[in-house]
């Protein structure tokens, strides 16, 4: 095997504690306008780099390589299970056939985070995960799928005192390899001939985070009602049966803010389109539900109808626009998807993307409030959908993308295909209602995305093992710079039952993006679907999703200003303990609240570990002292919850949208067993002999929760 060395290097800081390493086999190229990075710009630093190790006068030596930056013509054996997925395709020539690696020493003292969606355990190493946008067969994904919707090239290490990021500036395919081929070695390699890494160090994990914020973006804003509890089915069919539903909600007494219309509500799978008999009148359907608190949220596919000959005005104009992808010899480029032969937009092209932009127009003049995109990985099929599911066929790595100085092939820009769609959609809302907060769900992402959607983590089935793979996937996507996530509630494929949408919706109250929704041809999973005794217990668990609403939004801002996850794992907020870092079947609900989920059948106990301070059962007034491990009690219903000493937690009295104004507000204080005071981010509120002083000041119950009693005072 034949390895060139990296023939050209440069390095610099772009941040007091974000330093730059690039290497490139030939020439750099210029970069790119869809560049996710923000910090461009050299700045003054104390790293110190000397052409294998980089150190930090603060940290001592952050990173070291283990042998010389080198590449080599990629061997397309080693690449045909995860790009060659089309029959025939083939690397095209240039840097998309050049491959280059970089190996570093492995700290074996430090743990490895990160990477984005992934299924498996939170701890990456050792392990091998490549970075390409599939959509995974609906047969389920599972621990050994390589890759799946979204894309994140970042590391993260920590160990006590040290945070350490690594963001692979890459949107080529990539491969990171931790400690499985060489069990001391780290080895990074990414098509492309250019391996562009930011080294980011901090103190902690959350000081890490902000710093990756401030290079690929902040997390977006979304509104309030985006908080509240969604209810979505591939299969609500008609008009009349999303307003029955939402009645269905409001008899029964359950909160519910947002349905979402899968594909069933277009006219034959067209973008753009609403079905003439079945959705007749989208305006009123969304002013009907409007007025009962309610918002509509559609689905939007890439894959635009084939259809130039009809007064489907979308696929005209996209077409006389060049907005679509073509082949080499100019022709459209089609591929199978829901409408059977489609177009797709070339998402980097500018001008493709504003015109993208100007489509949700459409879904606004009608009502919509937020639109959801999906199959944005791009997922093609083999064939024709009319004809029932097949597998998947790619687009091809030599199609032409892009224009001007941006021309270029697929290969470098497919997993930033859902990415751009969901920059042009944010961006066209926001254009078209700049008064409103924009609010995308996407399925596909690269790192950068969390400025323009939130995300799931795609379709999911009704198994045990996809609830227990949950939170540690959700608590990584915050590590990797998304923390607006969440996944479908009961799973997707398959058939649900009592126990296990019980314990998922106990879980998803503590999800940023709470969603129940399920595939076409499965049981039913509405919240009433499993008798009444299920119900009741359901529209608990929902009530609470709202009651902590006020505590959830002020996350929601955090992450949006400082890039703090929303769901943390211990360590998160513990770094110096070592015992937090082995716990992935708990979590942090920010920085007050601990969960401990129940992903097993018949399970109700569990062992529970406590970080060391005062943790306060959610249930009851026990009280337990950590850090310490403790046998607890979980029947349906009440999934183990505590809340830390020394914070305290705003509650709202349970509404049945975020449209009802708030009735009544409660303040839960939780003293540190033996002092006087608890602290609550974004406003100041002390607590000192049974005095508490709240400002900004407003009506409102305090309880001072203690072991074994409560205290509760109106303070004016």
């Amino acid at each position: 095997m034949s390895w060139t060395p990296a023939s050209h290097q440069r390095h610099h800081a772009v941040h007091p504690h974000i330093y730059r390493l690039h290497f490139a086999l030939t020439d750099f190229r210029p970069a790119r306008s869809w560049n996710v990075v923000e910090l461009p710009t050299e700045v003054p630093s104390q790293f110190e780099w000397n052409g294998t190790i980089l150190s930090h006068p603060g940290w001592g030596v952050l990173l070291e390589l283990a042998a010389p930056p080198d590449g080599r013509s990629a061997q397309l054996s080693d690449y045909h299970g995860q790009l060659l997925a089309r029959p025939g395709d083939q690397l095209p020539a240039g840097p998309a056939s050049q491959e280059i690696r970089l190996r570093l020493r492995r700290d074996h003292k430090a743990a490895y985070y990160g990477l984005g969606q992934r299924m498996g355990p939170m701890r990456r190493d050792p392990g091998s995960f490549c970075n390409w946008t599939v959509d995974p067969p609906s047969s389920g994904h599972h621990r050994g799928t390589a890759s799946m919707y979204q894309a994140h090239p970042y590391l993260m290490l920590h160990r006590p005192g040290l945070a350490l990021g690594l963001f692979l500036n890459s949107s080529w395919f990539s491969r990171f390899d931790l400690g499985l081929e060489h069990e001391d070695e780290i080895v990074i390699c990414t098509l492309g001939g250019e391996a562009d890494f930011y080294v980011l160090a901090a103190a902690t994990p959350a000081e890490l985070n902000h710093q990756l914020a401030e290079l690929t973006g902040f997390p977006m804003q979304v509104p309030l009602w985006s908080l509240g509890f969604h209810q979505s089915r591939w299969g609500y069919r008609e008009q009349s049966e999303i307003a029955e539903l939402v009645s269905q909600f409001r008899r029964r007494q359950i909160p519910l803010d947002v349905v979402h219309l899968d594909i069933d509500y277009m006219d034959d799978f067209r973008s753009f389109s609403f079905h003439p008999e079945r959705f007749p009148d989208p305006r009123a359907l969304a002013e009907e539900v409007g007025a009962q608190g309610v918002r509509l949220v559609t689905i939007i596919d890439p894959g635009i109808r084939f259809d130039l000959h009809s007064p489907y005005e979308v696929a005209r104009q996209g077409s006389a626009g060049g907005h679509f992808l073509r082949n080499r010899d100019g022709s459209p480029f089609s591929a199978y998807c829901w409408p059977d032969a489609a177009l797709f937009t070339d998402y980097a092209r500018a001008d493709a993307r504003h015109w993208w932009g100007e489509q949700q127009g459409f879904l606004l003049d009608r009502g919509i409030a937020g639109v959801w995109i999906d199959m944005n990985e791009p997922a093609t099929f083999a064939s024709p959908f009319s004809e029932g599911f097949s597998s998947q066929l790619p687009v091809p790595l030599g199609l032409p993308s892009g224009s001007g100085d941006d021309l270029t092939v697929h290969a470098e820009v497919h997993n930033l295909y859902g990415h751009q769609m969901a920059q042009a959609t944010h961006q066209g809302l926001q254009r078209l209602r700049p008064e409103e907060t924009p609010w995308v769900l996407t399925r596909s992402a690269f790192v950068g995305t969390q400025k323009w959607a939130i995300s799931w983590m795609g379709d999911n089935h009704s198994w045990w093992e996809h609830l227990a793979l949950t939170l540690p996937q959700l608590v990584s996507m915050g590590l990797s710079g998304s923390p607006l996530v969440g996944v479908d509630i009961g799973g997707f494929f398959g058939n649900t039952h009592a126990e296990l949408f019980e314990r998922w919706m106990e879980q998803a109250v503590f999800y940023p993006f709470m969603r129940n929704h399920s595939a076409l041809g499965t049981r039913a999973q509405e919240p009433w679907a499993f008798g009444a005794e299920v119900e009741e217990r359901v529209r608990g668990h929902i009530q609470l999703r709202y009651q902590l609403l006020p505590y959830l939004q002020e996350l929601a801002r955090l992450a949006h200003e400082q890039g703090l996850p929303i769901l943390r794992p211990l360590f998160f907020e513990f770094p110096a303990d070592p015992e937090s870092a082995l716990h992935e079947d708990q979590a942090m609900f920010g920085d007050a609240i601990l969960i401990a989920p129940i992903t097993r059948p018949g399970h109700t106990h569990r062992q529970i570990y406590f970080p060391p301070g005062s943790w306060y059962d959610f249930w009851s007034n026990q009280v337990v002292e950590g850090p310490t491990f403790r046998v607890w009690d979980a029947p349906l219903g009440k999934m183990p919850t505590f809340c830390r000493g020394g914070r305290a937690i705003p509650l709202d009295a349970p509404r049945l949208s975020t449209q009802e104004p708030i009735s009544g507000c409660i303040w839960w204080i939780f003293p540190e067993e033996g002092k006087g005071s608890a602290r609550r981010a974004g406003q100041v509120l002390e607590w000192q002999d049974d005095q508490v002083v709240l400002e900004p000041p407003g009506a409102c119950e305090i309880v001072i929760r203690r072991k074994d009693t409560r205290i509760s005072r109106d303070y004016p």
